[in-house]
């Protein structure tokens, strides 16, 4: 006897009847998010992207002539998940080093699709390299020679050095690729300090300065020392010499002035030309040469007491030379002496 329809719509809606139906519908939700999952992990995606690779040469005395990071911009092809896991990567750590020394030394021209395969990032990431620019990278690869080459002092500048100067150490050993230093000759070459400037070195004792080394215009030499150490002394400044013109004056006993003695004598000059617009020869540093005024010098012949005694004959004067304190001048040679004598005058009849 079959059921009735109100027996069938109530087994329809029974507990049993959701219980089924629910897993059923579980099994197909689970079963939708898994082809989603897997649709997206699977799914073929192409991007561009660009990364900066850095090359280096492993090898004994082997260095790399050119350049040591080059740009690129490739494409590659795969699922989503390793393009993007892949992409994440390359955005926080960059390329991993590529070693050229294998090469060996010489110009090697590498097809760049060929070179990012061979990265540790690129090998079992399932994806495919499409292209990349540039298209070949070119690699330059050469081997450290050594040379050891005197060192010699820099320009010197504000004053001038003692023939002594000594230089520690006065030879230098320079590491370089070989094919850069094959054209320099030993016996001709050099190494040069840095300028020396002598403006504030002390001028009366020996000095030691620590200066470095003028590098040398070749790609990727090294010095075994970067800096030297220079003793050296001060020459001597041989002193400038200036021309004046100046009056000789004479100088009298103080008492002169006070007692009767220019009452009774009378100072005669035998040549008075000799005594005014006299040339001379100053001599010291020229930075005290350049303060010194004619005024400043003073030119006199002192008279003495004794004078008095000699009035019948000439008398020569010493000329003496005074300058402003502070100076370092003195004459380039001594004035010849100046003749004068002290006459009495006529006396003057009592009344």
């Amino acid at each position: 006897m079959s059921a009735s329809p109100r027996q069938r719509l109530a087994q329809r809606f029974s507990r049993r009847w959701f219980y089924e139906n629910f897993k059923t519908l579980l099994w197909v939700a689970a079963v939708t998010v898994l082809v989603w999952i897997y649709a997206d992990l699977y799914f073929t995606d192409t991007r561009d992207l660009t990364g900066v690779l850095r090359i280096r040469a492993d090898g004994e005395k082997l260095v790399l002539l050119s350049p040591q990071t080059i740009p690129l911009s490739f494409r590659v092809k795969g699922n989503r998940y390793a393009v993007d896991r892949f992409a994440d990567r390359l955005a926080r750590n960059g390329f991993s080093v590529y070693d050229a020394g294998a090469l060996g030394i010489g110009a090697h021209t590498k097809r760049t699709l060929e070179l990012l395969e061979g990265l540790g990032e690129f090998r079992g990431s399932g994806l495919q390299i499409l292209l990349a620019q540039p298209e070949g990278i070119s690699i330059k690869i050469d081997q450290l020679k050594s040379l050891t080459l005197p060192v010699r002092l820099g320009n010197v500048t504000g004053g001038d050095l003692a023939d002594k100067v000594s230089i520690v150490p006065e030879k230098v050993v320079v590491t370089a690729p070989g094919s850069l230093l094959k054209d320099m000759d030993p016996a001709k070459a050099a190494l040069y300090t840095e300028n020396l400037d002598l403006r504030h070195e002390p001028a009366d004792k020996e000095v030691t300065r620590e200066l470095a080394l003028q590098p040398l215009e070749i790609p990727g030499s090294q010095l075994s020392d970067r800096t030297v150490k220079v003793t050296f002394r001060l020459q001597k400044e041989a002193p400038a010499r200036r021309d004046f013109t100046i009056n000789v004056q004479v100088q009298a006993p103080r008492g002169w002035e006070e007692d009767d003695t220019w009452s009774r004598y009378k100072l005669e000059i035998k040549n008075p030309l000799e005594w005014s617009n006299r040339a001379v020869t100053v001599v010291g540093p020229r930075s005290d040469l350049d303060k010194l005024r004619p005024q400043d010098i003073n030119a006199f012949i002192l008279l003495k007491e004794d004078d008095k005694s000699k009035v019948e004959s000439w008398l020569p004067g010493q000329v003496q030379v005074s300058f402003p304190p502070g100076l370092d001048v003195r004459l380039a040679e001594p004035l010849p002496p100046l003749d004068y004598k002290l006459v009495k005058r006529p006396e003057v009849p009592a009344n």
